[in-house]
């Protein structure tokens, strides 16, 4: 991707500071979870540019997990992401539950 706009010299030196330290063997992993109601994969927008929810359409629930680690032989690093998007209805119901929690958007607008 291009550069990031809010890329100052702060981050640059925290973000250089982990890259340093990372052996190999070690991962960094971290993770996202999204609601939409469109499941298409390519999903490109801005950060700050809302993800329009429809209340009569049926949720997505979309999980990115990304992961920098460093190569035992050539040292370079590699950042890893795997992008799982499944049918909202299809979670078991206490992890379905759990979820609505901390994203109200799955359940808002929809009739029980």
């Amino acid at each position: 991707h291009g550069p990031v706009d809010a890329f100052d010299n702060r981050l640059a030196l925290r973000l250089e500071r982990i890259f340093y330290m990372l052996q190999p063997g070690t991962v960094l992993m971290r993770g996202n979870t999204l609601i939409y109601t469109d499941p298409d994969l390519h999903q490109p927008r801005r950060e700050n540019e809302a993800r329009p929810i429809k209340a009569d359409l049926p949720r997505w629930v979309r999980v990115e997990r990304q992961t920098l680690r460093r190569l035992p032989q050539s040292e370079a690093i590699v950042f890893g992401i795997h992008t799982s998007l499944v049918p909202a209805e299809t979670l078991p119901d206490k992890a379905f539950k759990a979820l609505a929690k901390l994203k109200p958007e799955l359940t808002l607008g929809v009739s029980a």
